[in-house]
């Protein structure tokens, strides 16, 4: 008779006492729960890894296009990172350098401020016409805002991992409960 597990008998308690937020839940009621909430951690991510993904193709397509339509360099180094975060973001990692990422997203704006005068109007008259000269210099700014977004979104998702590993271990066997 010892080796079977005791539980206690049902006792109803109201949910306005104080009592109820003692309840201890047994090893069976903490693995569900844990599963549930890693479940709902695993679709959290997923939805915000696609919606990272989604950002950074559109931003890339509008990067490509201004690549293409001029001939300006300083408009390749922005796609060097949106290659270099695709990756992060694939991986799901936080192994990569985030300075090089960092410098490469801050060094083309500053290069055509510097170097250009703050504007590539005359510097690339090829750029058409629908194209406004400060959008392609404005265009560099975008970079560095996404960057900083999905560092901040890798983070706060591998947080979100390790905070449901940090749960698991702080599983307690309660004998009787």
């Amino acid at each position: 008779m010892e080796r079977l597990r005791r539980r206690n008998p049902f006792q109803y308690q109201p949910d306005d006492t104080a009592d109820s937020e003692k309840r201890i839940l047994d090893e069976q009621e903490q693995e569900d729960t844990i599963s549930r909430l890693r479940a709902q951690n695993a679709e959290s991510d997923r939805q915000a890894l696609l919606i990272l993904k989604l950002v950074l193709a559109l931003s890339a397509i509008g990067h490509l296009i201004m690549l293409l339509r001029t001939s300006n360099i300083l408009l390749f180094l922005p796609q060097l990172v949106h290659v270099n975060m695709y990756l992060i973001i694939t991986q799901n990692t936080n192994a990569q350098s985030w300075t090089f990422t960092y410098t490469a997203a801050f060094l083309a704006p500053t290069l055509a401020f510097f170097h250009f005068g703050g504007s590539l109007a005359s510097v690339d008259p090829s750029i058409p016409d629908p194209i406004d000269h400060d959008i392609a210099w404005w265009a560099h700014l975008v970079t560095p805002m996404l960057v900083w977004l999905i560092r901040n979104s890798m983070d706060g998702i591998h947080k979100s991992t390790e905070s449901i590993e940090t749960l698991e271990s702080m599983k307690y066997r309660a004998l009787g409960a």
